[in-house]
This record gives C-alpha cells, structure tokens and sequence, in this order.
C-alpha cells in the first residue's frame, strides 16, 4: 500500500480520466485532484472551494458539477478553471452533464417543475421538464450504449401509500423511461455506478 496523499481535508473521492477527485460531503472544504502522471508520480492540485456544502459531485466531460445545498447546481470547466453557476431551486439531488451543453438534475418532484428529472441546457438557462416516475431521484450515471446517450439513477416512487425504489435508465431522445431493477421500501442508500457500459 502506498500513501498518495496527505493532510488532505477530504471525506469522499471518484475516480476521473485515470485521476481522483477528493472532496467533503456537506462541507465547504476544497475539492482537489489528484493527478497521476506517466513517469509514476503524482501531484495534488487544489481545484476550487464553494462557500456553501457540496451535497452532490459528478465529474464527466472535462467539468466537475457540483450542488450545494440541495440548492445551486455549478459546473466547473477544468480546462479554463472556471466555476459557473448554472440552476437554483429547492430539493436538487445530483446533476450530471449528457455533452457541452445539455445539464440532467435529479430532484424532488414536489418543487417546480414537477418532475423528478430535469433537463438545462447550460448556454441558454432553459429548463425542460422529463416525463419520468418518481418522487425523487439522485445517483445520476450518464454512459453511451449503441451510440446513444443514457441516463442511469435511483428513483423512489410512491403509489397507493407504498414506496418503492427502482433503478431506472432513461434516454433523453427517445423519451423513454425503464426500470431495470426494483424492490420495496424506500432505499435512500441506493446508488448506481456504470462500468464499461454495465
């Protein structure tokens, strides 16, 4: 076992084009990055601190997209060092970036709209609804299979006072909207993780 990093203030970490990404849950620490280089080495980089806690972090695309708060969703180009506030509302969950411009949130759908799964595009601020079940959703995935772009997620729904968690993917273009796996009860501690497309 080798130490990579240390007297780094961090609780959670993913692994991003071949680095890690260290950051805190429910905290205003900074979010790092730990590079590894070719010859073996690696460095850590401080990428940017948000002054309210980080309550959801996805790194695809070249951009790391974080909300804080369960309020402001952010997308921070890792190539300009830029962070850009994208999206406020009440009861956001995840969010993730399907390309360049189109932003998916995962959300509770008691607030506006009313769907648990909402579409930004990033340039204009527009915000589409999805006609997806669920009362909430969180854990976003987003892979290609057969060329097309996918969503993958949590979904709790409620139906004739049960509650049921399902994992679901959806396809933006298509509209379409399947349940791959489900079982009873409400399972906040539910995720998913896709792996070479699985």
């Amino acid at each position: 076992i080798a130490v990579l990093a240390e007297s780094v203030n961090a609780s959670n970490l993913i692994a991003f084009n071949n680095n890690l990404i260290l950051w805190s849950l429910n905290d205003t620490k900074p979010v790092y990055m730990l590079k590894f280089n070719e010859d073996g080495s690696h460095e850590i980089t401080e990428l940017f601190t948000i002054d309210k806690p980080i309550t959801s972090l996805n790194a695809n695309l070249n951009s790391i997209v974080t909300i804080t708060g369960n309020s402001t969703v952010y997308v921070y180009d890792l190539e300009n060092k830029s962070n850009q506030e994208i999206y406020s509302s009440s009861g956001l969950q995840d969010a993730i970036l399907l390309d360049k411009e189109n932003l998916y949130v995962a959300k509770t759908a008691v607030t506006n709209p009313t769907s648990a799964l909402i579409n930004i595009n990033i340039n204009t601020k527009e915000t589409v609804p999805h006609p997806v079940k669920g009362d909430i959703m969180f854990s976003l995935e987003a892979q290609s299979k057969n060329g097309t772009m996918q969503i993958y997620g949590v979904s709790i729904i409620s139906s004739n006072g049960k509650k049921t968690t399902e994992i679901f993917t959806y396809t933006p273009s298509s509209k379409t909207y399947s349940a791959l796996l489900q079982w009873a009860d409400e399972d906040t501690s539910a995720f998913v993780k896709v792996i070479n497309g699985v």
